[in-house]
């Protein structure tokens, strides 16, 4: 039995994939226009870790290129973390973003995303499925040309989404880290083995998610030539791998006097391990050394949250700790060479280039080095042992002024040639234009997005009107949206499918916004999205082409609460239906079922026939696509904390006639929706929503008297057989 269990774990590990299918053999982009002969692409760039402020390499790097990238492309950031939203980050980046974003990681993420543990340690905790919908449903929305994966942890999310290629940002080769650190036994020393798995099982497996992430991705972004080949070896088909490598800003970080340095820098981020084994071998095997050597040296250690091991040594043989500096290029122009022992690790190391671009020479071992075309001494001298080290060092500090400056100015003329951002930024541009034909336009559906900048002209408020297939816009809606809410500038945006071409006239005649949505049978969230895509305003009310305001004030009402320092996230407005004009409305949240799911969502059952919201809040979270758009919508402002409220006085009404058929078809499909958010209704719900039929409502809302001619306990069961069943039973 034991055998057996091992078996088909192993075949199971084996298929397994990272990636959310086995992915096709690689086909190389082909050859794309240049980006200027249309719109500028759209870029999702995601990132698991926080970049601001930038205190390890990869934040750097990211920071720096979205700088560059923001020059010839639209960038959008979504942050994975703790949080939903981080004020200092979105100051930060918004003057160079579309939108930032952010998507928080639970605590259940990884089982979410790895339930039967098949998942190597390091990506696990970013594998969660909510992200890659997030993700697709950004990129449906909004026509977004490429996401941009930054880091191998994130290749669980590398997959076919229509319409938009992926990029994923190698910035280091996580196996061969992986590999290198078990090898000192870093995980162990360090208590660290959690994100770094428990055995040479955990390497294999790391390897293989990341090489199928490779091969799923349309492009891969190495960090040097070296990490290119290695991938080359391993993969089938490397016509998709670019070297984007590290760079260094020349005109933040340049040359001090070099009379005024002194001392020895050892920088590095602590909560990266390599840094800390650094640290670690050179406080025990080389400082000794350079101390034996040269009585007076110094050592300052710089790098963002250093734990108790490290502030130890402060004040101690010549160590002074600093820990977290907001700015390193002073550090790099005050101090007379930069020591990096590295043990660990892969990628390319930025604090190299900057060193060389502050005019500081570096002693590096060979592996701190590798990856960068500038190991020639003295502007970088690799060294593998401590005595060498120790003996670099020490024939730098004791060099005079003048070979320290010479040294420094050849250093920075190398980084200047080869490693500046702004260069590595036109390597971006030429990767994109391998990957990307943009056109000025992406079909009807993504014709409006993203936003233009905003124009005087621009209106407040924006109404998007569903008009389904054949629909007309009703008299009294129209005339809603001709005498807009009082000191509010309103446009209507009306998206159809089909509608006849008379209609259609009609409303560009009153002066609506037409937006066609290709197939007679065209889903509601893409026609919601395209809808809100193409609006103006700073808020989007929704509604159906068939709703009857209840007043004049009806806009005035829904659109009041945005008006306040802590406005909600949406409003939701009052709904009745009825069956036909003159007999009572019904309430179809009378289940017990339903009620529930108001209970749990602060009482509110989330419907876009009559709801508003900032456009900036449905920019964040766009109308998945699913049968149930706004209960998956409720779902998902329920988890980032978002707040819905209710105004029961902004109402609509609804003339629909139906049979029992059209009835249970209808609750059945809510019912299944309802099953996918982990409602399960009991027979005793049933029967109790049997016994009690589906009451009529006056036009307050108040309960009232059946009429004769409606047939309420006829619905009242199709109804409550049709949600017991969806949410019962699977089905399609």
């Amino acid at each position: 039995m034991r055998s057996l269990l091992g078996r088909l774990y192993l075949r199971a590990w084996r298929s397994w994939g990272g990636p959310g299918e086995a992915p096709p053999a690689h086909t190389p982009p082909r050859p794309a226009g240049p980006l200027s002969g249309g719109r500028r692409p759209r870029v999702l760039v995601v990132t698991p870790y926080s970049i601001h402020p930038a205190i390890h390499g990869g934040a750097v790097r990211i920071s720096n290129l979205i700088r560059q990238m923001s020059t010839f492309a639209e960038v959008w950031l979504l942050v994975l973390g703790e949080a939903t939203d981080d004020e200092t980050t979105r100051e930060a980046y918004e003057p160079l973003c579309r939108r930032v974003l952010f998507h928080p990681i639970s605590r259940g993420a990884a089982r979410r995303g790895d339930p039967w543990g098949l998942m190597p340690p390091s990506p696990s905790p970013y594998s969660d499925p909510a992200v890659s919908r997030r993700i697709s449903d950004l990129v449906d929305a909004h026509g977004l040309d490429v996401v941009q994966l930054e880091f191998a942890e994130l290749g669980a999310h590398v997959r076919r989404r229509d319409g938009a290629k992926t990029i994923l940002v190698e910035h280091d080769l996580c196996f061969e880290t992986q590999r290198r650190q078990r090898s000192l036994d870093i995980g162990h020393r360090f208590d660290a083995t959690g994100s770094l798995g428990v055995d040479a099982l955990d390497d294999i497996r790391q390897e293989r998610f990341e090489l199928r992430a490779c091969t799923a991705a349309d492009q891969v972004h190495c960090m040097s030539d070296r990490d290119r080949r290695i991938l080359a070896s391993r993969l089938t088909d490397a016509a998709h791998l670019r070297v984007i490598p590290n760079g260094v800003d020349t005109e933040v970080y340049h040359p001090g006097p070099a009379a005024d340095r002194r001392g020895v820098l050892f920088f590095g981020s602590f909560p990266h391990l390599p840094n800390l084994d650094a640290f670690e071998y050179l406080v025990e095997e080389i400082w000794p050394d350079i101390r034996r050597r040269t009585p007076d040296a110094r050592l300052t250690v710089a790098g963002a949250r250093p734990p108790a091991a490290v502030l130890d040594h402060d004040g101690r043989d010549g160590i002074r700790v600093v820990g977290e500096v907001d700015q390193a290029a002073p550090l790099y122009r005050d101090h007379r060479v930069l020591l990096v022992p590295l043990r660990s690790g892969s990628g390319t190391r930025l604090k190299i280039l900057e060193a060389l671009a502050s005019g500081l020479p570096v002693v590096s071992t060979s592996l701190g080095a590798e990856g960068l075309e500038l190991s020639n001494p003295p502007e970088l001298t690799a060294a593998d042992t401590p005595a060498a080290m120790a003996e670099a060092v020490t024939a730098l500090l004791a060099a005079d002024d003048g070979e320290i400056q010479s040294i420094g100015e050849r250093g920075r003329s190398l980084v200047t040639a080869s490693y500046d951002w702004m260069g590595i930024g036109e390597r971006v541009r030429s990767a994109l234009e391998e990957l990307v034909a943009v056109e000025p336009s992406r079909g009807e559906l993504r014709a409006a997005a993203p936003e233009p900048p905003a124009r005087d002209d621009d209106p407040d408020l924006s109404v998007v009107v569903v008009a389904r297939t054949g629909q007309d816009l009703g008299p009294e809606l129209a005339a809603a949206l001709e005498a807009p809410a009082k000191d509010r500038t309103c446009e209507a945006v009306v998206v159809h499918c089909g509608s006849p071409t008379d209609a259609v006239a009609r409303w560009r005649a009153r002066g609506f916004r037409v937006v066609s949505v290709e197939g007679a049978d065209a889903e509601q969230a893409p026609m919601l999205n395209a809808g809100a895509a193409a609006a103006r305003g700073r808020i989007l009310v929704f509604t159906a082409a068939d709703a009857i305001p209840a007043g004049d004030d009806w806009l005035k009402l829904i659109t009041a609460p945005f008006d306040h320092d802590r406005a909600p996230a949406a409003v939701q407005g009052g709904i009745t239906h009825q069956l036909e004009d003159g007999i009572p409305a019904h309430d179809p949240d009378f289940t017990r079922e339903r009620r529930r799911w108001k209970h749990e969502r602060g009482g509110i059952a989330f419907d876009l026939a009559n709801a508003a919201m900032p456009k900036a809040v449905w920019e964040a979270f766009p109308f998945p696509p699913d049968a149930a758009v706004a209960m998956a919508w409720q779902h998902t402002a329920a988890d980032h904390g978002m707040l819905i409220i209710p105004c029961h006085a902004a109402a609509v009404r609804f003339v629909r006639a139906a049979e029992f058929a059209d009835v249970f078809k209808g609750a059945l499909d809510d019912g299944r929706a309802m099953r996918r958010f982990g409602v399960r209704p009991t027979l005793g719900d049933l029967a109790d929503d049997l016994r009690h039929p589906m009451p009529a409502l006056t036009a307050d809302g108040e309960p009232a008297p059946p009429h004769p001619d409606y047939p309420q306990k006829d619905f009242a069961v199709a109804r409550a057989l049709g949600l017991f069943l969806g949410a019962r039973f699977p089905g399609r």
